[in-house]
C-alpha cells in the first residue's frame, strides 16, 4: 500500500505523525498506537524517523528520496517552501543529523542544538 501511494503521489506524498506519549497511567502503547484503558486509540506512537525508514523499506527507495517526504513535501503542502523544507540561503536551517543506519543523532533548531550535541563535536588531537 505504501509503495502504491508513493508511486501514485510522487513528491505530493507527505510523511507526518500524531505521535504522543501516553497521557497518564490509564494509557499504554500497544501495536504502535497509544490506547486508553478501554482500548480506544488515542494517538500514534510512530516517530517521524520511523516513518522515513518505513517509506524506504516499503517503497524500496533510498534515504535521500524518502527524507524529502518529511521535509520539502510538507513545507510545500503548507505553503512554506520559501521558508523551510530545504537547506538554502535565506531559509530556516532546522537540521537533523542522521547516522549511516538512518537513526537521528542530533537536531539543530534555529541555530541551537536541541538534541544530541555530543554527536556534533569530535575531540581534537593534541599537537605534539
Amino acid at each position: 500500500m505504501v509503495d502504491l501511494l508513493y508511486r501514485t503521489l510522487g513528491d505530493r506524498l507527505v510523511l507526518t505523525t500524531d505521535n504522543m506519549p501516553p497521557a497518564g497511567s490509564n494509557y499504554r502503547i500497544e501495536g504502535g498506537v497509544v490506547r486508553s484503558e478501554d482500548g480506544t486509540i488515542a494517538g500514534s506512537a510512530l516517530h517521524i524517523d520511523q516513518a522515513v525508514r518505513n517509506l524506504m523499506m516499503y517503497a524500496n527507495i533510498p534515504f535521500e528520496s524518502a527524507i524529502v517526504h518529511a521535509t520539502r513535501s510538507p513545507a510545500r503542502l503548507l505553503g512554506l517552501e520559501r521558508e523551510m523544507g530545504t537547506l538554502a540561503p535565506g531559509r530556516r536551517a532546522d537540521i537533523a543529523v542522521w547516522s549511516e543506519e538512518y537513526q537521528p543523532l542530533a537536531t539543530i533548531v534555529g541555530g541551537s542544538i536541541v538534541h544530541g550535541a555530543a554527536h556534533l563535536y569530535r575531540p581534537t588531537r593534541a599537537r605534539a
